[in-house]
């Protein structure tokens, strides 16, 4: 039959051809804001509940170590928002130690996405803590406490001939729009240092900010990083405060977000080859993108420090998994290399600039015309 045609209450009263098209549907439903359990369940919501998308502790597990990719501390280096937990637990049956990275978003889409929302079990956890297999630690709105799949919401629905109905069409009220917010999301890379350095977008003449931080806004012309190239003979005019602040729109390398208007960054990621002699960019332009970037090494610094505290105490009798093992391997990567042999890091097998920066944003976007609409029978329309 189909996961689609166990969740559609009345499929016996429904044709094969509408019950195999909200089976379709049923793949491309986005998660919503406004989800809401279905009032005439089938019984298989409960039981998709367990496979849809959720972080959940694989194995019954013992804490070992919690560690925040950017914790949130007082001073210069405040981060607003943590993206990203790392756990470091061991198989209470196997003594294999593992790693669950627990973030804030999941972006397996293009264009859409979702946010993880924390339980309850994720906010308390903690070295030491037993914690079940399969309890949920982050979950989307669409799984609702108790389990249920709740991949929709109740409407009231009114049958009428408008003109706005005819070929397939949906009316729908400003309220319901809003419950059908659903989370944009996508992913920016720029690169500087060689031949590029960035404009100060973000900031102010005291504060060179190349791009948002967590947790900003990006601005409402959609524009994201502004690089602008080398000109021994106009870098007296071009590198002013003012001028680093003003893009030239056209001969800058600009990288737009779109739509932009309430998009906001909620992860950044920097690297950049330890092994360069010394830095290309002018001084002070790469003091946004260090604040991450010291942060990153503390966070690859930790998981090595305990991958050696576990081989000290356990010797040969300390069990990898391969994900575990994966995670150690980059942070020995990451660590700079003192060796007299030259090592040239690499990003998908392009040498590193001086800096490489990725952002990743997120936007709620409320129903609008072209959204399309379907209930569990595959009766769809167009809003």
């Amino acid at each position: 039959m189909g996961l689609g045609n166990n969740l559609d209450s009345f499929g016996k009263h429904n044709s094969a051809s509408r019950r195999k098209m909200f089976s379709s549907h049923l793949s491309q439903a986005l998660v919503i804001e406004g989800s809401t359990p279905k009032r005439i369940q089938t019984g298989a919501e409960r039981e998709l509940g367990k496979y849809t998308k959720a972080i959940k502790m694989p194995v019954d597990a013992s804490i070992i170590k919690v560690i925040q990719r950017y914790p949130r501390r007082p001073g210069a280096d405040s981060i607003k928002e943590n993206p990203a937990t790392a756990i470091i637990y061991e198989d209470v049956n196997t003594q294999e130690v593992d790693i669950l990275m627990v973030e804030n978003y999941c972006s397996d889409h293009n264009t859409f996405g979702f946010q993880y929302y924390s339980t309850p079990a994720m906010e308390k956890i903690y070295p030491g803590m037993q914690v079940p297999k399969g309890t949920v630690l982050a979950k989307s709105k669409s799984l609702k406490d108790d389990g249920n799949y709740a991949y929709g919401l109740e409407a009231n629905v009114a049958y009428m001939s408008l003109p706005a109905t005819i070929e397939d069409g949906f009316i729908i009220s400003e309220s319901m729009a809003e419950r059908l917010t659903t989370t944009m999301t996508g992913s920016r890379v720029a690169s500087w240092g060689k031949e590029y350095y960035p404009l100060n977008l973000y900031g102010d003449e005291n504060n060179y900010k190349p791009f948002p931080d967590i947790g900003d806004k990006i601005r409402e012309d959609g524009l994201l990083f502004a690089l602008r190239k080398y000109d021994p003979a106009l870098g007296m005019v071009e590198m002013t405060p003012r001028a680093l602040m003003t893009p030239d729109y056209t001969y800058d390398k600009l990288t737009y977000v779109s739509p932009a208007a309430g998009a906001t960054v909620y992860d950044v990621v920097v690297d950049m080859d330890h092994n360069l002699p010394y830095s290309i960019t002018p001084v002070g332009m790469n003091a946004q993108p260090d604040k991450y970037m010291r942060l990153r090494d503390q966070f690859y610094e930790s998981i090595y420090n305990e991958y050696r505290r576990l081989a000290k105490h356990r010797g040969k009798g300390l069990q990898l998994s391969g994900r575990f093992t994966n995670w150690v391997t980059q942070a020995i990567a990451n660590k700079p290399n003192a060796s007299p042999h030259k090592v040239t890091r690499k990003y998908r097998y392009t040498p590193l600039d001086d800096r490489r920066v990725e952002i990743k944003y997120a936007k709620k976007v409320k129903a609008t015309k072209g959204f399309k609409l379907t209930d569990s029978s595959g009766s769809k329309g167009v809003n």
